[in-house]
C-alpha cells in the first residue's frame, strides 16, 4: 500500500490546538493523538480535539483543525491516477447507522478498509479498538451513533452488542468457518494481533477440541440471529469477495446505498488494501499447519454449515457456502 498522508479540509488556524505524533512510512500511517480513548463521548470528542496548548506537550508536530470532523487522508498519495481521492468523516451527522457485522475472523477489518477506500467516508466500530485506530481507522473511537461513519462493525459477542443495531440495517459478511475457526485462533493465541500467525500447536490437542465446537457453535448461532435482520443492507461471502472483487464490491456500494466511481474503483483493486490480512491463515513465518480439523470436527462443521446454508435459502439469498 502507498504512502497515506494526512490531511485537513480546514486548514486555517483557529482556537484550536492539536498535537499529533506522527509517523509516516510507505507502510502504513501511524498518528497518536494526546488524549484518552476510554469510550469517549460525542462531546468528550469534539472537546478533546479542542484543547488548547500543553506546557509539557513533547508532541512533534502541531496541526490546526477548528472541527475533528474535518480530518481526512488521501490513501494513494503517491499514485497520480488516485491521488484526487480522500477518506473522511461524513458531515452534520447525516448517516443512519448500519451494522458491519461478522463472526470474528471473517475479514471484517479487512473489509472496513474497503468500503472507506470505495465510498470515501471512514466506518466505526463498538469496540475502540486502540491498534486501529493508530493504523488509521480514525472512525474507530467516535461514537457508533455520531452518523459520521459509513457502518459500524459488531461481532456481536456480548450481551448489548446488538442493541445499537436494532430495527437498523446491516451488512453481514459470513466467511466459510473452516477458514474463520483459524484466523480467530490466530488472533486469540496472539495477544490480540490482528496480523500475527499462531504457533501450530494452538491447532492440536484438546484445547484445539474445545475451541473449535464451542465457536462453530457460535459461527452458526450469529449467522442464524442476523440472516432476517439485514433491512436494507445485504449478506456477502468472504470468499467471494475475493474472488471477484469487482462485481462484489459494486455490491458492496449498493448495500451502502452508494453510486460507484469507476474510477474510484478502479483504484480499490489496483491498491488492494492488505494492511490487515494474515499472509495466510494456515501458515506462521517457520511452520505451515497442517489440516488441523480431524474427521469428528469435520463432520460437526459440515452439519452446521447446512443449517445455514438452508437459512440463506429460506431468506432468498442466492449465496453457496462451501464445505472446504
Amino acid at each position: 500500500m502507498g504512502r497515506s498522508k494526512f490531511s485537513f479540509r480546514n486548514p486555517s488556524v483557529g482556537r484550536c490546538t492539536i498535537f499529533v505524533a506522527g509517523l509516516l512510512s510507505l507502510v502504513n500511517l501511524t498518528i497518536i493523538f494526546y488524549w484518552s480513548l476510554e469510550q469517549p463521548t460525542r462531546q468528550q470528542l469534539l472537546k478533546y480535539f479542542s484543547l488548547q496548548h500543553q506546557e509539557n506537550s513533547e508532541a512533534h508536530d502541531q496541526v490546526y483543525v477548528s472541527n475533528v470532523l474535518d480530518i481526512a487522508y488521501r490513501p494513494w498519495e503517491d499514485d497520480p491516477d488516485c491521488r484526487e481521492y480522500t477518506v473522511g468523516f461524513i458531515r452534520n451527522g447525516s448517516r443512519p447507522m448500519m451494522a458491519l457485522m461478522s463472526y470474528p475472523g471473517s475479514g471484517n477489518t479487512w473489509i472496513r478498509g474497503i468500503i472507506e477506500r470505495l465510498s470515501g467516508y471512514f466506518t466505526g466500530s463498538i469496540y475502540a479498538d486502540k491498534s486501529l485506530y493508530v493504523k488509521g481507522f480514525y472512525g474507530e473511537v467516535v461514537p457508533i451513533d455520531c452518523g459520521c461513519t459509513i457502518v459500524q462493525k459488531t461481532h456481536d459477542f456480548q450481551k448489548n452488542d446488538y442493541k445499537p443495531f436494532v430495527n437498523k440495517s446491516a451488512i453481514l459478511i459470513i466467511r466459510n468457518p473452516y477458514g474463520a475457526l483459524v484466523s480467530y485462533r490466530n488472533f486469540m493465541t496472539t495477544g490480540y494481533s490482528h496480523t500475527a500467525s499462531a504457533s501450530p500447536t494452538q491447532f492440536t490437542g484438546i484445547s484445539w477440541k474445545k475451541f473449535v465446537t464451542k465457536e462453530i457453535d457460535r459461527w452458526k448461532t450469529k449467522a442464524l440471529e442476523w440472516i432476517p435482520k439485514i433491512g436494507h443492507g445485504g449478506i456477502l461471502l468472504y470468499e467471494d469477495l475475493k474472488k471477484d472483487k469487482r462485481n462484489q464490491f459494486r455490491n458492496l456500494m449498493r448495500y451502502l446505498g452508494l453510486e460507484v466511481d469507476e474510477r474510484r474503483l478502479d483504484c480499490v483493486i489496483k491498491h488492494d488494501f492488505s494492511s490487515f490480512k494474515r499472509n495466510s491463515t494456515r501458515s506462521t513465518t517457520n511452520e505451515t499447519i497442517r489440516d488441523p480439523f480431524d474427521s469428528l470436527l469435520r463432520g460437526i462443521i459440515d452439519k452446521e454449515i447446512e443449517i445455514v446454508q438452508k437459512a440463506l435459502t429460506d431468506y432468498g439469498y442466492d449465496l453457496k457456502l462451501l464445505k472446504e
